[in-house]
């Protein structure tokens, strides 16, 4: 049985009715089970479900951060409006480090999340013990949560502060190889989207 208190905390992050909220929670208790349930997995869910389609970028954005963060919407907008582009994820994670919103182990985890596209408890268990988010993303791989082109391509993003999805269009458009990062650094800059000499020292 699902706790009121779970589907409103969750209908409230994602910004969606009531309803929906409880059957999609349900159905991820009954396909996953309860301990794969957490506020981003019900977003990406939703999304996945075509529940976002009406809204516009920015409240996707908003609900995507929020789900994640579980932040009030005032800090979330506040935070998605100083990124690199407006509503980017990943900056938005390192902005909230950088203000002590949030401390390394919760970094780690959300950034887990979000690049892995895995629930909480598997990014918690990558995160144990961890010192930095390329040592989680390789705790990732060694537990065979991920396989290595998805390591690659989510620690281009953490270096590059955009979306995974971003690193793998951009790879395959500009026909450049996943093992290029100094290339692929200078075409994520030229599309506006990253600033290559940054994504260099933080490598």
């Amino acid at each position: 049985m699902i706790s009121q208190a779970i589907v409103h905390h969750g209908a409230e992050l994602a910004g969606l009715p009531v309803a929906r909220v409880q059957k999609k929670i349900q159905d991820i208790w009954k396909t996953k089970g309860y301990e794969h349930y957490d506020t981003n997995i019900l977003f990406q869910y939703a999304k996945k479900n075509g529940y976002y389609k009406q809204l516009s970028r920015k409240e996707k954005d908003i609900a995507t951060f929020r789900c994640l963060t579980m932040l009030d919407r005032s800090s979330a907008e506040e935070i998605l409006q100083s990124t690199i582009t407006p509503g980017n994820i990943v900056h938005g994670l390192q902005r909230l480090l950088a203000k002590s919103i949030i401390q390394d182990h919760q970094f780690h985890v959300y950034m887990a999340q979000w690049l892995l596209g895995c629930p909480m408890n598997s990014a918690m268990m990558c995160a144990a013990n961890c010192d930095s988010i390329p040592e989680v993303l390789n705790a990732a791989r060694k537990s065979g949560i991920i396989d290595d082109r998805t390591r690659v391509i989510a620690i281009h993003a953490y270096y590059f502060l955009v979306d995974p999805i971003e690193v793998f269009r951009i790879a395959f458009e500009e026909n450049t190889g996943l093992d290029n990062f100094q290339g692929l650094a200078t075409r994520v800059e030229s599309r506006g989207l990253s600033n290559a000499n940054i994504a260099r020292i933080r490598r």
